[in-house]
């Protein structure tokens, strides 16, 4: 087992009244103290004693020595976990992706000054307790790992600007009714989310919601969305209901909600503007299909696999388009405002 330098060690002895009073050396030895050895040995000189913390590999400081930047990617190649109680309250960008650490992690005990923590693309499991994190965190990255349970998002940094909790086990309802303001995006795809969702009261400076692969349910209103996003993706889950896609925000470029269960007739004459990709396959809408009025510049547009009825009538196509994936019943025609028969290379058939 290796030393710590000035002689401490990381149990029950050290009592919160003492942590506040550690040099500096001996926290940044204690942070790292469950790493695995082979991993602590690029922090060793050659006599097995650690470096000064102020050339660990990663680690920034200021003018006075206090560390306020570590940046860890894919240094750690064995399982272990990092003591984030004895981070340097000085310390205000944290980043160990890819590092392999494991176990659970106390959120809570995250110093204050803390404005940025990137822990993707790790083991980390248990519950992701969001609900005491430092009242300065401004990014918050946990995707990838084994985190469990609900997730509440009730109780958020006022400053908070992303939260990543992609790629996990969560579970249970989430309530996005109440999330900061200063919100830009929110990532919880790929995980076992359940439940409805209210997207009415979402923050004005929400730029992109990434909801997909979970179990969500329910309708989805599309008609309040924040002015200012710009992605929606919200495709494999089970929602249901009908479409209303004539309220959509300006700015929004790309919205993905295939592979539900949304059922209606469908009103593309009044999309956004500057939308470039949308995706509705893989759900149960109806009625005749009329291509009509699509947005100037739309690259990208999927249809397939739905039950729309009788012949498919098409307007002009936007220059642009590069693709119109769509399925039809078979005896079905494609035709112009007209009546007669419509042919454009760029469209897909899929019966």
């Amino acid at each position: 087992m290796l030393t710590l330098i000035f002689g401490l060690s990381i149990d029950s002895s050290i009592g919160r009244a003492d942590e506040a009073h550690l040099p500096e050396q001996a926290r940044m030895e204690l942070f790292i103290d469950n790493l695995h050895e082979a991993d602590k040995r690029q922090f060793l000189d050659n006599e097995n004693f650690y470096l000064p913390y102020e050339v660990w590999a990663g680690v920034k400081t200021d003018a006075e020595n206090h560390v306020t930047s570590i940046t860890w990617r894919n240094i750690f190649r064995h399982e272990g976990s990092l003591n984030v109680r004895f981070l340097s309250h000085s310390v205000t960008f944290l980043q160990a992706t890819g590092c392999a650490l494991h176990s659970g992690i106390s959120l809570e005990e995250l110093p204050q000054s803390l404005e940025s923590l990137y822990l993707s693309d790790n083991r980390l499991m248990g519950v992701a307790n969001l609900t005491s994190l430092p009242d300065g965190l401004k990014f918050l990255y946990l995707g990838t790992n084994h985190f469990t349970g609900e997730v509440c998002l009730t109780n958020l940094p006022s400053g908070l600007v992303t939260i990543h909790v992609s790629e996990n086990r969560l579970t249970g309802p989430i309530v996005i009714t109440n999330l900061p303001a200063s919100l830009k995006m929110l990532a919880i795809e790929k995980n076992f989310c359940s439940g409805s969702l209210d997207l009415d009261c979402l923050p004005l400076s929400l730029d992109r919601l990434f909801l997909s692969e979970n179990h969500f349910s329910g309708e989805l209103c599309l008609t309040h969305l924040p002015r200012a996003l710009r992605y929606l993706s919200a495709s494999d889950n089970r929602f249901s209901g009908s479409l209303d896609l004539t309220c959509l925000p300006e700015a929004m470029l790309g919205l993905n909600l295939s592979n539900n269960a949304f059922s209606g007739s469908l009103d593309l004459s009044s999309l956004s503007h500057n939308l470039l990709r949308l995706y509705l396959m893989d759900n149960q809408l109806s009625g005749q299909l009329c291509i009509h009025g699509l947005p100037e510049h739309i690259r990208t547009l999927h249809l397939e696999v739905n039950a729309f009825q009788g012949n498919i009538v098409f307007g002009a196509i936007p220059i642009g388009l590069v693709e119109i994936s769509i399925s039809k019943q078979r005896g079905a025609k494609l035709c112009d405002l007209d009546g007669e028969a419509f042919f454009d290379e760029r469209i897909h058939v899929v019966y």
